[in-house]
């Protein structure tokens, strides 16, 4: 085992080497999130930040849908929450149920749809059966994009829940943001900056799901700073969805 981890650090390391050489003598350098464009647009003389996603400008939200959602959460008080992406631990998918369960306790009337597949689905179902969380979280299995989870994020989803361990630049934020739904998640490198150039989420410290559950009760408590969120997601996601990137990365090549 160790001398599998030297050869595989010794790889990463030749590579890491070369990948900067091959920067330094390019034209311009494309980085997909924060993270990279933070560790490598120094090293290019043209370096260009970019937000990869589906999202067209059809499939993003509009500020009436907006109204009409915060409409609806006003009348029905319970706040709901939604998860998507691989379930899989690198994802956090682990601290979800203790995450409901902090927030029963808490007295937050809310409910959790966890949407995807991947290895963690059984024992997330075993424990909300565990924890007789039967009536306020559900797997809702797999989604269609287009027609499925983008209406569903537009339409009945107050919050999204992001316990993402791993800072990569995943298309679920922009994704979650063009439907002006706000992210509470953990501080990690990608949604770090993020949340910075958004203003439309909230930050906690990573692998507490019980600080996530203090932040969805205080903005379940004070709907003016969510729908604040929600205007900043909106606002700030309609630049950045498919076309609008993928002009910009033409125009830079």
């Amino acid at each position: 085992m160790g001398l599998q981890l030297i050869n595989k650090s010794l790889w990463i390391a030749f590579n890491h080497r070369h990948a900067l050489q091959e920067i330094r003598i390019s034209k311009g350098l494309q980085c997909n999130g924060t993270p990279t464009y933070d560790a490598f647009a120094h090293y290019s003389p043209a370096p260009s930040l970019y937000f990869d996603n589906r999202t067209t400008a059809e499939l993003s939200a509009s500020p009436a849908d907006l109204d009409a959602r915060f409409e609806s959460l006003s009348r029905r008080h319970r706040l709901r929450l939604l998860f998507f992406g691989r379930l899989h631990a690198i994802k956090g998918v682990h601290h979800l149920i203790p995450l409901a369960c902090a927030l029963g306790k808490q007295g937050t009337d809310f409910e959790l749809g966890i949407a995807g597949g991947g290895p963690l689905r059984d024992s997330v179902k075993a424990e909300i059966v565990e924890y007789g969380l039967q009536d306020q979280v559900k797997l809702l299995g797999t989604f269609d994009f287009e027609h499925e989870l983008m209406p569903l994020l537009r339409h009945k989803v107050d919050l999204f829940v992001c316990p993402h361990l791993q800072g990569d630049p995943s298309c679920t934020y922009l994704e979650t943001l063009c439907a002006g739904v706000p992210i509470v998640g953990y501080a990690n490198e990608a949604w770090r900056a993020l949340e910075r150039l958004s203003a439309a989420g909230r930050l906690c410290p990573t692998a507490r799901p019980q600080a996530l559950a203090i932040m969805i009760a205080e903005l379940s408590a004070d709907r003016e700073s969510l729908r604040q969120l929600a205007d900043s997601a909106l606002a700030f996601a309609t630049q950045r969805v498919f076309e609008a990137e993928f002009g910009r990365r033409i125009e830079h090549i």
